[in-house]
């Protein structure tokens, strides 16, 4: 089977300056919710590879990458809500560091998410996974994100990977955490910035359809538990 994930040649590191990597959410909202991911979630201006925005890569908009397509979806039904977003590449690169590598978060704790979506995994190295085990770095990582509570929501790989999809699959199982499935979508051209971009790791990364797709799952998902919100 081709290796998918080997498309993916833009570096997970300086994907945003650290005092970038957590955005705020309104205080006072009725609902928040956190994103937790990488490029695909958010990733700054970078010129010398053709992406001179700062939103989910590859979309064509701010308004068009999954995180504001998911929020826009939320808003029908919550007009107030907000979110915050933690940009959590470092930890991949990392993620044997366990909560050293987390520590700046803590801030995304407080106050309390509602929701947390954790879309994330494609960068850890694969010659790190023969050293160290990513199953249990990555349901600690889901328990410090939830730690404060909220409804937990994970997501395997847009770009397949066997190996990181089983340990993010046991890590969800272990949280309870329903896992949304999109690795699918990173096997099909359709779904992806091709031609669009020179460079072809950007290229690589989800255009407007797919971000729509991972968009549409997650909110599928997400919907019964927002709406015992509402009912609350």
């Amino acid at each position: 089977m081709r290796n998918f994930e080997k498309d993916n040649t833009v570096s997970a590191e300086n994907q945003l300056p650290q005092e970038q990597r957590l955005t705020t959410a309104n205080e006072s909202a009725p609902y928040r919710v956190l994103f937790v991911g990488n490029s695909i979630t958010r990733h700054g201006p970078k010129p010398d590879i053709g992406w001179p925005w700062d939103w989910g890569m590859a979309a064509s908009s701010i308004e068009n990458d999954y995180v504001h397509l998911f929020m826009r979806m939320l808003k029908c039904l919550i007009p107030g809500a907000s979110h915050r977003i933690a940009q959590a590449a470092a930890w991949e690169r990392e993620f044997w560091l366990g909560r050293e590598m987390l520590r700046e978060f803590q801030g995304a704790l407080e106050p309390k998410n509602d929701l947390i979506i954790v879309r994330l995994g494609e960068n850890v190295p694969e010659e790190a996974m023969q050293r160290h085990a990513l199953s249990p770095a990555f349901e600690d990582m889901l328990r410090f994100f939830q730690s404060h509570g909220g409804q937990l929501i994970v997501t395997d790989l847009f770009w397949p990977n066997a190996q990181k999809q089983a340990a993010i699959e046991t890590a969800a199982r272990a949280m309870n955490a329903p896992l949304v499935r999109l690795s699918d979508l990173g096997t099909r051209d359709d779904m992806k910035a091709l031609g669009l971009f020179e460079h072809s790791g950007v290229a690589a990364h989800p255009g407007d359809l797919g971000m729509r797709a991972i968009a549409g799952r997650i909110f599928e998902t997400a919907l019964p538990y927002i709406l015992q919100t509402l009912e609350a």
